[in-house]
């Protein structure tokens, strides 16, 4: 009897090594990631909206869009009851893929304030979800999450999203790991003698597509990262070969969203986009920032009281996960010759080097460009200009930031599930003061009344900043609002 019930209630750490071992394994990092994203997104699960700077624009947005979907125009260009009911061409120059997905859960039964933090909180679960795959295939699972972590829990990100409610900006930072993430697998998938083109292939070139169809200035933003890290894979792996194929990859992404980009740009000039860059509010050289601000530490929040809004930042303790990971890299480069593991090959220490040395020269790039001393670049480099704010950068920098984070736990490779716990921790605990954003009114329907009614009331536009998008031929607009 007592050899049937060992047979069937074997000890507990068999048990526990049965269940680590197999298909359950896979899954822990994954739901790990899903908890950071729930904690994360704890401050969106609440029944009053954020005060923010555009939440209501984007809610307004999605409302014009559902009304030309039922009209018979599901890819219109031309919103008739915007601008005061003249008409207004916004989605022939505002990239419409966010407001489509909001529209998408309004249709499964929420009001548009639930609809929109649901969006919200995908946003920050995505995101950690590609960050981990991406970091995963390069270093490890401890390190992918450690990676996850940091970018989910990053200042810029919890701005964007509880303060700003820039819900364009917060849905582009999903794509940049996740491109990257692609960009990895084909480039690795290239290598093969098999290589043809193939899933990770259509991936790359998808996932470019929606970032343009997403948000314009990051899409411009990602670009270089996007290319830099080709190149450098490429480097890595010595083939020109894939150089040039991932180089076609990229212009077929560009090509696939060319009918919303190509007419944006080509018809710009009929448009008043010139007030895009009016001071000194959208100017660039009026939006640096300081080093204090952008290696801002945490501050101490009393969620009972009416909280200043913090600082535009990377956040210190976000820059120093990624300088220890950054050094853990290129210690680790050096200290043996043995390659390094990864899911679609294997790597030299010293290319593991280079691929960290890569991004801790974007990382520095993007960080420095948020600084007043870079202007000079500003001022030469066609369409920087346009991307407004130089903190919009700090997306970028955060994700660099945490893709070196997760090489932390190269520290000490045994440990390296330890290590990346501690790094969970003091991410997640650093950037907390990010987190706790003001609430201003109790979640209400939005309907086509009421964003007519907001533009009378704010004096707005089209639910653009400054009327950029009125026809050149729109010189006086009626008083009347009879």
């Amino acid at each position: 009897m007592a050899n049937i019930i060992r047979v069937f209630h074997p000890p507990f750490a068999i048990r526990y090594r049965l269940l680590y071992t197999r298909p359950m394994r896979r899954f822990i990092p994954i739901i790990a990631i899903t908890l950071f994203a729930f904690l994360s997104a704890i401050p969106l699960f609440t029944n009053q909206t954020t005060c923010s700077d555009d939440g209501f624009f984007h809610i307004a947005k999605a409302v014009t869009l559902e009304q030309m979907i039922r009209d018979g125009q599901p890819f219109g260009r031309w919103s008739p009851e915007m601008a005061h009911g003249f008409g207004y061409p916004y989605f022939n120059y505002y990239a419409p893929l966010p407001s489509y997905i909001l529209i998408a859960i309004h249709s499964l039964g929420f009001i548009y304030p639930v609809a929109l933090h649901i969006f919200f909180a995908l946003c920050i679960w995505i995101a950690g979800l590609a960050t981990y795959f991406f970091v995963r295939d390069w270093m490890n699972d401890a390190a992918g999450v450690a990676a996850s972590v940091v970018y989910m829990t990053a200042p810029y990100l919890a701005f964007d999203i509880l303060f700003r409610s820039a819900l364009a900006e917060s849905f582009a930072l999903v794509f940049p790991p996740l491109i990257l993430f692609f960009a990895h697998r084909s480039l690795s998938n290239f290598q093969l003698p098999t290589s043809n083109f193939h899933f990770w292939d259509l991936g790359f070139a998808l996932s470019i597509a929606a970032l343009l169809y997403t948000h314009n200035i990051t899409a411009l933003i990602t670009l270089p990262l996007i290319v830099g890290y080709v190149v450098l894979h490429t480097l890595i792996n010595r083939n020109p070969r894939a150089l040039i194929f991932n180089s076609l990859i990229i212009i077929l992404g560009l090509s696939l969203a060319a009918r919303f980009w190509l007419p944006a740009l080509t018809e710009r000039n009929l448009v008043q986009s010139d007030k895009l860059l009016v001071p000194p509010i959208f100017t660039y050289y009026t939006n640096y920032l300081s080093l204090n601000e952008l290696l801002a530490p945490p501050s101490f929040i009393d969620p009972l009281i009416i909280n200043p809004s913090p600082a535009k930042a990377l956040g210190l303790v976000t820059a120093l996960l990624a300088l220890i990971g950054f050094i853990a890299i290129i210690r680790h480069s050096h200290a043996s010759s043995h390659p390094v593991a990864q899911r679609s090959g294997r790597i030299t220490h010293h290319a593991f080097g280079i691929w960290g040395l890569g991004f801790g020269i974007f990382f520095f790039i993007y960080s420095s460009l948020t600084l007043s001393f870079t202007q000079p670049l500003w001022d030469s480099v066609p369409l920087m200009p346009f991307i407004q704010f130089p903190w919009r950068l700090l997306g970028i920098a955060s994700l660099c930031a945490a893709i070196l984070s997760g090489a932390v736990v190269y520290w000490l490779p045994q440990r390296a599930w330890l290590l990346s716990g501690v790094v969970i921790t003091v991410a997640a605990l650093g950037n907390l003061s990010w987190w706790y954003p003001r609430y201003c009114s109790p979640f209400k329907e939005v309907t086509l009344a009421n964003t007519i009614q907001y533009e009378f009331d704010t004096f707005t536009l089209g639910t653009s900043a400054k009327g950029e998008f009125l026809p050149n031929t729109v010189k006086n607009f009626p008083q009347d609002d009879s």
